[in-house]
């Protein structure tokens, strides 16, 4: 690195350890016996285990990148600065490093939970202070926002707009704000929001960075809390024993919010009459209703009398939106860490994995753990989601399964016609029998295995490597 990194904490706890910044007033005191390992507070909470994540990613991609920095309070900050390249001692510091201040970079880091509801409720950029704002307006400190686990468009519930209006406010620099964001196609879709909506915040983003975050925080919390436990149920081995076994389930499909295609998708399995041949969940938390008439499609011709595709909008609008919830992993509202487990059984009892994608985010494009499960846990897939993430795959040098399914879906734009060539795949595989589907999964293992190895010798940080590298050259 360029620069020695040092990362600046804003309040610290009673046992002299950093919390995170941003963190509201009321937590601080009982950070490290109480709120720190509630679900729904502020900041970093859904991040767990805690002691690992409790100050966010950043700081741990730091050290798995093995890249070198400090953590500092305010004070010391301010008297590295006044004192770079003396070897005074001054109060209880030790003596002051000799490298100059031009070779050091500090950077005030923030981690929202949920970036809207983080910025309006808690009023995250309100808890930063006073001697934090001065040193950011003074261009001696950057603010590096790492929010790169979602990749929402930036017209989606105006949180573009609300991280403009509050930088803006507190009268910090733009060229001292970072923004590390998970959408690949940021700037296009950043160039694209600033020409075709109002500026009337008048606050640009000059940097603005991208890193794939989901592979590598599943790569991570699969080496630190599962492979190295003995006793783990999560993953499978690669044994002919999985490779043999006869399976009582054709698929596997987990889904956790109720978003629109994937309660299109099991409903569709449903009309289909295929649904019951495989293990599925379903949980109703931030459930949001669809339009049937946005989702369904069929090739029919005009004035042929063929009411195939009224029929199954009529039966979407019967049961679409009243899909019970069904969990087969966990209960979500008492583990924040649901998105990231698996139960191995789950996959040694079906053939293939039908993989629900986050999907509102077009034209953002990102990628999430779901899609590395099965690729983990050896299975086939076919991906409910936006286009091109099978390329997506395949760029980084993961194997597809065009044996299994014909994967033109993949590059199809309209939503409605996307879900009707994925649907029609699905149904012709799952209609197959156990037989010749234990056959198809027979004759793929050596694609299952490569792909699963592939996953374990992939680097997921080398992005963030270029991006440090980067932000320190600001």
């Amino acid at each position: 690195m360029k620069k020695k990194i040092n990362l600046v904490w804003d309040s610290w706890s009673k046992s002299n350890k950093p919390m995170p910044n941003g963190l509201h007033h009321k937590y601080r005191d009982e950070w490290e016996t109480r709120y720190k390992n509630e679900y729904g507070t502020n900041v970093l909470t859904r991040f767990i285990p805690y002691d690992r994540y409790q100050l966010g990613f950043l700081p741990v991609l730091l050290k798995e990148c093995g890249i070198e920095y400090r953590d500092l309070n305010i004070k010391r900050m301010n008297y590295q600065l006044m004192f770079q390249g003396d070897n005074t001692v001054v109060g209880d510091f030790p003596k002051a490093s000799s490298v100059g201040v031009e070779d050091q970079d500090y950077w005030f880091v923030m981690e929202p939970n949920h970036m809207d509801i983080s910025l309006i409720t808690e009023n995250m950029f309100g808890n930063i202070s006073d001697e934090a704002l001065k040193l950011i307006r003074e261009k001696k400190m950057k603010l590096v926002f790492y929010y790169a686990f979602e990749a929402f468009p930036f017209q989606q519930v105006d949180w573009m707009r609300i991280l403009q209006r509050s930088l803006g406010w507190l009268g910090i620099p733009s060229s001292q704000f970072v923004l590390i964001f998970g959408d690949l196609n940021l700037g296009e879709n950043y160039q694209q929001y600033v020409t075709t909506q109002e500026q009337y915040y008048g606050y640009p983003f000059e940097n603005l960075f991208v890193f794939d975050h989901f592979g590598w925080e599943f790569f991570d919390y699969l080496k630190n809390f599962v492979i190295s436990d003995p006793k783990q149920t999560e993953v499978l081995p690669v044994a002919d024993a999985v490779r043999d076994k006869q399976r009582p389930h054709k698929f596997l499909c987990l889904n956790g919010g109720g978003r629109p295609h994937r309660k299109f998708l099991l409903t569709e399995l449903k009309r289909q009459g295929i649904l019951d041949e495989g293990l599925w969940s379903y949980l109703d938390k931030f459930d949001i209703t669809y339009d049937p008439e946005k989702f369904c499609w069929r090739p029919i011709q005009k004035f042929t009398q063929d009411t195939s595709l009224l029929e199954m909008i009529d039966y979407h609008k019967q049961h679409g939106n009243n899909i019970k919830e069904k969990q087969l992993d966990v209960d979500a509202s008492q583990d924040a860490w649901h998105n990231r487990g698996m139960t191995a059984q789950h996959y040694q009892d079906t053939y293939f994995n039908i993989v629900t994608e986050t999907w509102p985010a077009n034209p953002s494009f990102f990628v999430t753990e779901k899609i590395y499960k099965p690729i983990v846990n050896l299975q086939p897939f076919a991906v409910c989601g936006l286009p091109g993430v099978l390329k997506y795959l395949k760029e980084k040098g993961f194997q597809t399964y065009d044996c299994w399914f014909t994967e033109d879906y993949d590059n199809v734009q309209g939503d409605k016609q996307r879900m009707f060539y994925l649907s029609r795949e699905l149904e012709r595989i799952a209609r197959k029998d156990k037989a010749e589907l234990h056959k198809m999964y027979k004759d793929s293992w050596e694609k299952i295995k490569f792909n699963r190895e592939h996953f374990f010798k992939y680097d997921h940080t080398q992005g963030f490597k270029e991006l440090i590298e980067a932000i320190t050259e600001i």
